[in-house]
């Protein structure tokens, strides 16, 4: 408390210093626009301490018609900033300040037009000033709102950089009216200013600081040849910046010291001693301190795509899309032709049998040739015992043929081995055929994975480089290396924020990042959706929704078991949607632990990188179709609520019923549609609804409803806000006493609430 105290304090002697500091600069015959721009523009609890201030150097420096226009103007324009930070939720006043600056400039100059009558010069005079108060306030605003991150360093974009040199050239002035014996300190000032940016940014930093500076010094001391003097200076003094400070402030010194010679004013006399004073005070500062002022500011290194960088990608997304479709199609045609071409390989046993046993024996042409029929007819039989499953003994055989043939033994051992292949051989086949098929669907996914960006990327609105940069600033403060950054609106105007960066080298908070970018790009965030990516990892959030869902869990295992055949995940995608995912693996056990979680993560994981429920859907099933020799199935429940405008979509895979309560009506949610990992064409069942704060989803597996199912509409009907995870482990609990203390099936429950968003 002592601490923030302390730190408010501080803060209202800075906004006195500032309303004093800005009520020097008078113009347009005396009045002091720049101080109604400052009260317009602090922070409303500041606001008092800077009219306060400023309305002292107005009364000690200005005539006391002036002072009093000054005061007026400077106490409206803080009436109304005070009466917009309290009404208005967006407290950013880029556009209210500069105008109520302006119009209260304007309004105390009409009241003393109207007292000493009009005149063409007095309009111009006080036309004049409403303009500059209103130019003024926009800078200074712009520079007062600039924020640190929770490192300390602060953000600046274009924007920034030019609020803060025009409020630079704006404290010059005001500070270039105090003169003590022809030397004027505010010049010594700005010879530390000008080295400090030379030593940084070299000569462009040092061009631009002895411009503003100069030029500002000119107006206020009336010694024109100071603008140019130090912006020659500055120049020169960045160019020699990388030989070392004392070499910068030497030649500042220098070029400060011919002014003298060639214009040989006594105002450049002085203007030498304080470049001189100046550079000295330059190079006592220590160089960690002179390089920590470096650290605080920081720049973006990202460049974000431009409009037509977009329209390009959505081009080559779109080819690549329908490439892909047709070399899936490619693929199954050929696959097709190759598949009619061969011969059955059931035909080639008996043909394998004649050339490994019968082709060298001595009875080959009376079997073959004279008995080719009857030999034919014993073969086919053969064949026929074959294809039931049966194994060939001598026995078996024909009793004649048994009876003539020599090599009866060797036959029937033959017949047994070339079937044996036949039998490998067509499961092989029929194995590549299915891996060929399941990568034609692959080819089919990528298709429509390709097809979903670029719809996505084609619907998306402006893109916003400078919130890009500011966010990707405050990852990089939070200890994080960006990669790339993206803001944008989507198509329903919602702000959108996608960073790609490397992956943490310490566990970060997701609330921290949030936080952070939150009050870099002054809007509201949600707390990120961070994928793992490569070897970095995604980081997706949104501007903070209308609606929040709160979700409980409770499972318990069959029986005894230690494994749940049951998966759930839950988690918001960061694209401003909260989604509940629900897994039931065939049977119970191991097996169906591991096809259940399996659907779940493969599902939940491409859902948050951005894919659609559809083709996420069909990644599930073809992993599950060639992930194991034994058969693979499980069901998929999806949940899927827009936080903005509460439409929710229900997806089924062979779910059981999900429960909406709506008040006190209970609504059952039934699709029927098969599990994933039985069929190739693997789909979800789809449907919508519209939810509300306080509705209720509740989501199961059928392990719930091994008895009559009514009872839990009825405890859903009691449920009275207590925690969502609380009342899934009463079902849960209830249902063990349903079934005689003991689950025969696994079972899981998901409970969400709908509320209103806290963030």
């Amino acid at each position: 408390m002592l601490n923030e105290t302390v730190r408010l304090v501080i803060r209202q002697f800075i906004a006195f210093i500032g309303g004093f500091i800005f009520s020097l600069a008078r113009f347009f015959g005396g009045i002091s626009p720049i101080f109604v721009a400052f009260t317009a523009v602090v922070p409303a609890k500041y606001s008092i301490a800077a009219v306060f201030g400023g309305s002292l150097g107005c009364l000690a420096t200005a005539s006391t018609v002036n002072a009093v226009q000054s005061i007026a103007a400077a106490a409206a324009a803080a009436t109304i900033n005070c009466t917009v930070y309290r009404l208005l939720i967006n407290r950013r006043v880029e556009i209210i300040a500069p105008i109520s600056a302006a119009v209260c400039t304007a309004v105390t100059g009409i009241t003393a037009l109207s007292a000493g009558g009009f005149s063409v010069n007095g309009v111009i005079t006080y036309t004049g000033a409403s303009i500059l108060a209103g130019c003024a306030a926009y800078f200074i605003g712009g520079a007062v709102h600039i924020h640190p991150l929770p490192s300390g360093n602060f953000c600046l974009g274009a924007k920034e950089l030019a609020s803060l040199a025009i409020t630079g050239c704006a404290i010059f002035l005001s500070l270039g009216t105090l003169e003590i014996r022809s030397i004027v300190p505010a010049r010594a000032l700005a010879v530390i200013v000008i080295l400090l940016f030379s030593r940084h940014a070299r000569e462009t930093g040092g061009t631009i600081a002895g411009v503003c500076s100069g030029v500002a010094l000119s107006l206020a001391t009336g010694h024109e040849a100071t603008a140019g003097v130090f912006a020659l200076a500055g120049l020169l003094s960045g160019v020699f910046a990388s030989l070392g400070a004392i070499a910068s402030a030497t030649v500042f010194t220098i070029i400060c010291g011919l002014a003298i010679l060639i214009l040989g004013d006594s105002a450049d006399i002085a203007t030498f001693v304080e470049a001189v004073f100046g550079a000295v005070i330059f190079l006592l500062i220590p160089a960690r301190s002179a390089d920590s002022l470096k650290r605080i500011f920081i720049t973006s290194k990202n460049k974000v795509p431009v409009e037509s960088a977009r329209s390009a990608v959505i081009v080559k997304l779109r080819g690549a899309s329908d490439t892909i479709s047709k070399i899936s199609g490619y693929i199954g045609a050929v696959s097709s032709s190759f598949n009619s071409l061969n011969a059955s390989p059931v035909d080639l046993v008996p043909e394998s049998v004649k050339i490994n046993v019968c082709s060298d024996c001595a009875m080959n042409t009376e079997c073959h040739v004279k008995n080719e029929k009857f030999t034919k007819t014993v073969f086919d039989g053969i064949m026929e015992d074959l294809a039931a499953n049966k194994i060939i003994y001598p026995e078996r055989l024909n009793s004649r043929f048994s009876q003539d043939c020599i090599k009866v033994y060797e036959l029937s051992e033959e017949f047994n081995k070339a079937y044996s292949r036949h039998i490998a051989y067509k499961e092989s086949r029929e194995k590549a055929s299915q891996i060929r098929e399941v990568i034609t669907d692959q080819f089919d996914c990528i298709a429509d994975i390709l097809e979903e960006v670029s719809d996505e990327i084609s619907q998306a609105g402006k893109y916003s480089a400078r919130l890009a940069r500011k966010a990707s600033n405050a990852i990089e403060a939070c200890g994080i290396n960006v990669k790339a950054a993206s803001c944008c609106t989507d198509k329903n105007g919602h702000i959108r924020l996608t960073v790609q960066s490397s992956a943490f080298s310490d566990p970060i908070s997701p609330l921290r990042i949030s936080k952070a970018v939150s009050r870099a790009c002054e809007i509201k965030f949600s707390e990120p959706a961070i994928v793992s990516c490569g070897d970095g990892v995604m980081i997706t959030m949104t501007q903070v929704p209308v609606y929040e869902l709160t979700v409980g869990v409770a499972q318990s295992c069959s029986g005894t078991g230690n494994y749940c055949g049951d998966c759930c995940n839950y988690f918001n995608d960061g694209r401003g949607r909260s989604i509940m995912v629900l897994s039931d693996g065939m049977g119970t056990g191991s097996r169906a632990a591991v096809d259940a979680s399996l659907t779940c993560e493969i599902f939940s994981r491409t859902v948050r990188a951005g894919i659609g429920f559809e083709s996420s859907v069909k990644l599930v099933n073809s992993a599950l179709l060639v992930k194991g020799e034994y058969e693979s199935l499980a069901t998929l429940d999806v949940l899927s609520m827009d936080l903005f405008s509460g439409k929710t979509e229900f997806y089924k895979a062979g779910g059981t019923t999900t429960l909406i309560r709506k008040g006190d009506k209970i609504f059952n949610l039934e699709m029927p549609a098969l599990p994933v990992g039985i069929l190739r064409n693997a789909r979800l069942e789809k449907t919508s609804a519209p939810l509300d704060v306080g509705d209720v989803i509740l989501m199961f597996s059928d392990g719930l409803e091994m008895s009559d199912g009514k009872w839990i509409e009825q405890e859903l009907k009691q449920f009275r806000g207590e925690s969502p995870a609380e009342f899934a482990q009463r079902l849960v609990s209830l249902s063990r006493k349903q079934t005689s203390g003991v689950h025969k099936d696994d079972v899981t429950v998901m409970c969400g609430v709908v509320h209103y968003s806290k963030q």
